[in-house]
């Protein structure tokens, strides 16, 4: 089964995250876009059921974290020593 992709505003994505939120858990992908440009893609993870997931990420100036949760870690822990 073939899965399509749409794009909506940022605004359409606060109004109608429910309908958004169920497209994707079908299989479907979303572009929100802002002001006319595209700024994120929503797509299902895995099987599209909720669970415990590895994420990782890239920032603004192309440096990459491999675990987001130990990169936080990192954050709180120099925050605590304060």
């Amino acid at each position: 089964m073939k899965r399509s992709s749409r794009t909506i505003t940022l605004s359409e994505l606060r109004t109608r995250r429910r309908a958004v939120t169920q497209s994707i858990l079908r299989g479907n992908s979303v572009v929100v876009t802002y002001r006319g440009k595209p700024v994120a893609q929503l797509f299902a993870v895995g099987n599209g059921k909720h669970s415990k997931r590895s994420v990782s990420g890239v920032f603004d100036d192309g440096s990459a974290v491999a675990s987001v949760a130990a990169f936080i870690e990192t954050i709180r822990a120099d925050r605590r020593t304060r």
